[in-house]
């Protein structure tokens, strides 16, 4: 889960956790797909969602990939290629004087 403030409101960015080591480039992925979403006019909260839930597909598709001798990259590309935009990230409120 992510943890979302903007100055007045919190929020939990939910997706589900995948056991691989083929996560190399989730960060940068994660932050140019918030700012794809957000060029395309999508709200900060649901940009940040939509691009959760691409970063989570990327994962999800390469999970299996045998790449070089490390930690492998995410699949960018077979990300892009089907619907993510519904996606499988959710998001809730939370309380900022808990933090």
């Amino acid at each position: 889960s992510d943890l979302i403030y903007d100055g007045r409101d919190c929020y939990l960015v939910h997706a589900p956790r995948l056991e691989t080591a083929n996560t190399h480039g989730t960060g940068c992925t994660y932050a140019a797909a918030i700012a794809a979403c957000l060029a395309w006019g999508l709200a900060p909260l649901p940009a940040i969602a939509t691009a959760k839930s691409f970063v989570s597909k990327a994962i999800k598709l390469a999970r299996d990939q045998r790449l070089g001798g490390g930690q492998g990259p995410v699949d960018h590309l077979g990300a892009a290629g089907i619907d993510w935009r519904p996606g499988e990230a959710t998001w809730e409120a939370c309380d900022p004087a808990r933090l």
